[in-house]
């Protein structure tokens, strides 16, 4: 089956998918498609200002705090030895392996570097909380701050198998008094023979970007997902995802993704463009090794800029090859590739520039 094929079209849907375009909807909110130039000179735009979000990112102060921390260079992590002061400080990996559970009582306390001796100073307190007190650099002062908190969990099971899995924590790394990083966490767990979750909600803080994602398991066949990314300062910088899968039965222990989908409908936000899709699993997985039109007809995809429609986005087959395109309103066709070129190519730089390539 080619049940992956149906996969690749909505995640190049989603890859394409960053760019705003032209204003201008009538009371409705409908507008007609886009011509093919409004569509190509619109993405172009659009993903020229997305690659500013990326920047944005990249020259954060929590990204580069979190670079700091680790001393990121050359794709490597140079302060090794920080990392390794944690670990020896809290001794937690064999008792971890030992209990299978992470107890936070046991390794709760404040605990500050003491540079003259080169090691931890604990105190006792909070009784219900992990706190490092540490410097950025060998010899300066305590201005940096690590804290775990409010961590819960319950036990699991997985194939037999006993499992105690977070069901709340909170976590943050600030310097000086402004948080940079920070994680806000809560689960709750199906308590049968494989534990799936019920209800998820996660929160991560990267300075100046946030990003939600909930989760809810509406039905033993339903799910819904839905997530954000947005950087409190630029509003268009701001990538969110709302989705629903169905699957044909509950047993979660012999689910074969190749045969036990049932639908999947999902549309994705970035800045004012929107891609819709829905695919009908249960349609295309009775038929054996479907044609591009097969797939086609039981995977829709659309790009709209505005609520203009781009394009239809498609697999089509020239009996030589087969390839993913977006179908503009006069027949024509674009890959992902000649609409996303450029912002592809930046991004590449961007991204190396971060990781010092």
């Amino acid at each position: 089956m080619r049940v992956f094929q149906v996969a690749i079209v909505v995640v190049v849907s989603v890859l394409i998918a960053c760019s705003p375009a032209p204003r201008g909807a009538d009371s409705s909110g409908e507008r007609t498609p886009l011509t093919p130039d409004q569509a190509v000179q619109g993405v172009g735009t659009a993903l020229t200002e997305f690659n500013g979000c990326v920047r944005s990112l990249r020259d954060g102060s929590g990204v580069v705090a979190i670079k700091n921390l680790l001393g990121l260079s050359d794709a490597r992590v140079r302060n090794d030895d920080l990392l390794e002061d944690f670990v020896d400080a809290l001794d937690w990996g064999d008792r971890i392996e030992d209990q299978r559970r992470f107890e936070i009582i046991r390794y709760a306390g404040t605990y500050s570097w003491n540079g003259t001796a080169s090691s931890w100073d604990k105190e006792m307190q909070p009784l219900n909380a992990i706190i490092f007190n540490f410097p950025a650099q060998r010899g300066g002062s305590n201005d940096q701050r690590i804290e775990l908190s409010g961590y819960s969990d319950v036990e699991t099971h997985f194939d037999n198998n006993t499992q105690w899995l977070p069901t709340a924590l909170r976590f943050a790394y600030s310097v000086g008094q402004m948080e940079q990083f920070g994680v806000t966490f809560s689960a709750r767990w199906d308590g049968g023979d494989f534990s799936i979750p019920l209800e998820l909600d996660l929160e991560v803080r990267l300075t100046p970007f946030v990003l939600r994602l909930a989760y809810d398991r509406s039905s033993p066949r339903q799910f819904a997902l839905s997530t954000s990314v947005v950087d409190s300062g630029h509003p268009n910088c701001r990538v969110a995802l709302q989705g629903t899968l169905g699957l044909r039965h509950d047993d979660y222990q012999n689910l074969d993704i190749e045969s036990d989908l049932d639908r999947l409908a999902a549309t994705v936000d970035v800045g004012r463009l929107q891609l819709a899709g829905q695919v009908d699993f249960r349609s295309l997985l009775a038929i054996d090794d479907p044609s591009a039109s097969q797939i086609n007809a039981f995977a829709k995809v659309s790009l709209l800029l505005d609520r203009a429609k781009i394009g239809d986005v498609v697999l089509r087959d020239d009996n030589r090859s087969e390839e993913i395109v977006v179908m503009l309103s006069d027949g024509s066709s674009r890959t992902p590739e000649q609409l996303t070129r450029s912002f592809t190519d930046q991004l590449e730089l961007d991204l190396a520039d971060f990781f010092d390539f």
